[in-house]
């Protein structure tokens, strides 16, 4: 039986955080298990990789590949894949793997209102929950305080470099993402400054066979 693949790409700030979330909300219907890869999680073990993160660059292709391998062979049914991948030669070894249904969805928001969302997010260094200073639906009930497990809020190191992030975005990704979009798989733009998310995302699912 064939594992489907959600990519969830789009430049930082976009709205995939958001998306993933409503996804697994409302995933519980669907009684399939279910798998989150993020690839910023994956990498936190690594100084080395945080350091090249914190720049705006990019980890190579190779260290990429050799960390999200295993967990993506070892998920069962369906995988939410966040941050890869994000170059041709990823997307290539993605194409490679056996028995994947790969669904690309791409979030889309003007650069302008990702630099303003970027600079008022917060994230949990705990639990990896993520907040905002400017979208009222995003805030936590206690300023700087998480919801979910109550440690201090943060701000991620690359979120500064925001600048530079969407630079190699519009340079390395943005490309990956036409790339395999010409492959001719699912593919899905989604507004996220126009989206009523729990009514598309329950859709979603549906018309994706989940």
């Amino acid at each position: 039986m064939k594992k489907k693949v959600l990519v969830l790409a789009g430049a930082p700030g976009s709205g995939k955080g958001t998306f993933k979330e409503k996804i697994t909300e409302n995933w519980e219907f669907t009684g399939y298990p279910y798998e989150v890869i993020e690839m910023s999680t994956l990498l936190k073990g690594s100084k080395e990789f945080q350091k090249i993160i914190a720049s705006g660059a990019l980890v190579n292709d190779e260290d990429v590949i050799n960390i999200v391998k295993k967990p993506i062979e070892e998920a069962l049914h369906f995988i939410i894949l966040d941050g890869f991948p994000r170059t041709i030669k990823q997307a290539d070894f993605l194409l490679s793997l056996p028995k994947l249904d790969l669904i690309v969805v791409k979030m889309e928001a003007d650069d302008k209102e990702i630099i303003k969302r970027v600079k008022g997010r917060r994230v949990c260094p705990k639990c990896s929950a993520s907040y905002s200073t400017i979208k009222e639906e995003l805030m936590p009930r206690t300023p700087g305080i998480c919801d979910k497990c109550g440690a201090e809020l943060i701000i991620r190191s690359d979120d500064t470099k925001i600048e530079t992030r969407l630079e190699t975005y519009r340079k390395e990704t943005e490309p990956t993402i036409k790339y395999l979009k010409d492959k001719g798989l699912p593919y899905y733009e989604v507004d996220s400054n126009n989206i009523l998310y729990d009514g598309f995302v329950q859709n979603f699912l549906f018309e994706i066979g989940m």
